[in-house]
């Protein structure tokens, strides 16, 4: 999976409606990395979802596909 849609992933695990709103923007291609990191508001999900990704413990591919499966065709 590439790292836009795995940190998409992981952005939307949050229970911040905004971030899981972004994380579906992000995966859509309707905004991009720059921007989330631009948001101060999203900066520290982020930051976290960079970390976990580092790790890969926190995310396998299937799963990550099922995300995007489900979230790019939605919006």
């Amino acid at each position: 999976m590439d790292k836009i849609s795995c940190i998409a992933y992981l952005l939307f695990q949050a229970d911040d409606p905004i971030v899981k709103e972004a994380a579906l923007k992000l995966v859509a291609g309707d905004l991009s990395l720059k921007e989330v990191k631009n948001t101060e508001y999203c900066r520290p999900y982020l930051e976290i979802a960079e970390a976990k990704l580092k790790n890969h413990d926190q995310l396998t591919t299937d799963e990550v596909c099922r995300f995007v499966e489900e979230y790019l065709f939605v919006l």
